[in-house]
């Protein structure tokens, strides 16, 4: 039987929910996350899996030099900002692009048909990189989780293969959790 893992969340009651979800392990006390506005701002915590979020096309390409850096979150708005050069940076320092649920239902209704095609494109890039994909629900409290295959559905509706996108949900973020000290 599959295990799945939400890699990303903000409270600690999603821990205790995800078990009835469906989740083996809902990653919260090994997560560092960290929101940089300018590559000054990244930062690095020793023995935590690192999900820094990224932005602008500069920072993300600071971001996946940064050495110490798990895993690159939502690494696209609006704009396409990332591309291939990026991709495979990501992919030599051995880091994983996670697309986060919460960025996208936070979004507000008037962007989110650019924010999904950016996703989509963000998607692609990262097939043809071969780049680890991780899908996460990024909740704020309880209401914000969903079931694993909800998660691996989001992945499917931006252009993975079934199979992709359970392992978005299972062994990429299985990985990550086998990475640490």
């Amino acid at each position: 039987m599959r295990e799945f893992y939400d890699a990303l969340v903000f409270d600690k009651e999603c821990v205790a929910f995800g078990k009835t979800l469906g989740y083996k392990k809902v990653f919260f006390d090994e997560i560092a996350y960290c929101e940089p506005r300018a590559e000054r701002d990244i930062k690095i915590t020793r023995g935590k899996i690192n999900f820094v979020r990224g932005g602008e096309l500069s920072l993300n390409q600071a971001i996946v030099r940064k050495k110490g850096v798990d895993v690159l979150l939502d690494p696209i708005g609006q704009r396409k900002e990332f591309d291939t050069a990026v991709g495979q940076i990501a992919k030599d320092h051995n880091i994983a692009i996670a697309i986060s649920l919460r960025s996208i239902i936070d979004a507000r209704a008037s962007q989110r048909p650019k924010l999904l095609a950016n996703v989509r494109s963000l998607i692609g890039i990262c097939k043809k990189m071969k780049n680890d994909i991780i899908i996460v629900s990024g909740a704020k409290d309880i209401y914000g989780m969903r079931a694993p295959n909800d998660l691996a559905a989001i992945g499917s509706l931006f252009g993975l293969s079934e199979a992709q996108s359970l392992w978005a949900v299972s062994e990429n973020p299985r990985a990550l959790l086998e990475g640490l000290p």
